[in-house]
């Protein structure tokens, strides 16, 4: 016991299990184009390192392009590319008990140690090994170069879109996402509108009531009823803006 408390793996634990965190994000854009052509662009790379060791790399390629042929014809394209390459560290069949700070990974010189006795009795490995003509050794630092665990992703997408204007208000888009009913807009108000104004203009109605038998009448005058809305009131807007957006 006396030689185990000498024993730290903690050190040899952030040195071939870990590393720093560290990830970076770099990108460029461009734009430009005239009347007819209009473009942007747009290039990102990451880099991740995890602190358990796992690597990532990423590349991004983004365009999108307008194309005005005329007033009433327009196209757009908009394309997608992604590579990616991820490294991953595993160390298979790790034991628990690893993580005992009298458990090393390597000894003074950095040569890796054998964990086969956390994982079996050492008789019976021996049994086992004698039986069967395999070994059933194990040295964790050993299993990385020993798996590949190594992916890589390749995706794009591209979208196309064709907007072709038929009438005046009317359009025919190629693509287009609707998220609930449209009104169609108008240049100019509907009669609802005009008949809702003039009945808010009409003249207020009055009445009186009778005081009940054996009273007499109240000294301050009752407010006359209105039954027109008040002033402060907004008519509400019945009709959608003249100039809607196109999808």
């Amino acid at each position: 016991m006396d030689s185990l408390s000498w024993l730290d793996n903690r050190s040899q634990n952030n040195l071939y299990l870990r590393q720093s965190s560290l990830l970076t994000n770099h990108s460029i854009s461009l734009n430009g184009g005239n009347e007819f052509h209009a473009y942007y662009g747009s290039l990102a790379y990451t880099n991740d390192r995890s602190v358990n060791k796992t690597n990532l790399n990423r590349y991004q390629m983004n365009m999108k392009q307008d194309f005005s042929f005329s007033k009433a014809v327009k196209f757009d394209l908009t394309t997608n590319v992604s590579y990616e390459q991820s490294q991953d560290f595993i160390l298979t069949d790790l034991p628990v008990n690893a993580n005992l700070p009298y458990v090393m990974y390597a000894d003074e010189n950095g040569r890796h140690l054998s964990m086969a006795y956390l994982l079996r009795h050492d008789p019976f490995r021996s049994n086992s090994e004698a039986l069967s003509g395999i070994s059933l050794d194990y040295i964790p630092l050993d299993e990385p170069g020993r798996t590949k665990n190594n992916n890589t992703t390749f995706a794009t997408r591209i979208n196309a879109g064709l907007t072709i204007k038929l009438l005046k208000g009317l359009t025919a888009p190629e693509m287009t996402t609707f998220s609930g009913p449209f009104t169609a807009a108008m240049d100019t108000a509907s009669a609802t509108v005009a008949s809702s104004a003039a009945t808010a203009a009409t003249s207020p109605c009055t009445d009186t009531i009778a005081p009940p038998v054996g009273s007499d009448c109240m000294r301050p005058a009752r407010i006359a009823i209105k039954r027109a809305p008040s002033s402060s009131v907004s008519t509400p807007a019945t009709t959608a803006a003249a100039n809607s957006p196109t999808l």
